[in-house]
């Protein structure tokens, strides 16, 4: 669904669509989450592959929005 704009973006989130983005940059996606975490009534749940990157998203969400940001341990299957 490239291309959306905000408003369809936020329309489909609320009727739970599936939704898959491409993104610009690495910073793109935190820029996203944040507008999309301002403008939803509800807590986001973002799942990352490693601990390097949910640091990364976490600074930068906090630099682009003011949510309450928590996390969990990355947990070890190995």
């Amino acid at each position: 669904m490239s291309g959306l704009r905000l408003k369809e973006l936020f329309k489909a989130i609320s009727e739970r669509a599936n939704l898959e983005l491409a993104r610009a940059s690495p910073s793109s996606d935190s820029w996203l989450l944040g507008i999309i975490g301002q403008n939803l009534a509800r807590p986001l749940l973002i799942i990352t592959p490693d601990a390097g990157q949910r640091e990364r998203i976490k600074k930068e969400l906090e630099l682009f929005s003011q949510p309450a940001l928590g996390t969990f341990p990355a947990l070890d299957y190995y």
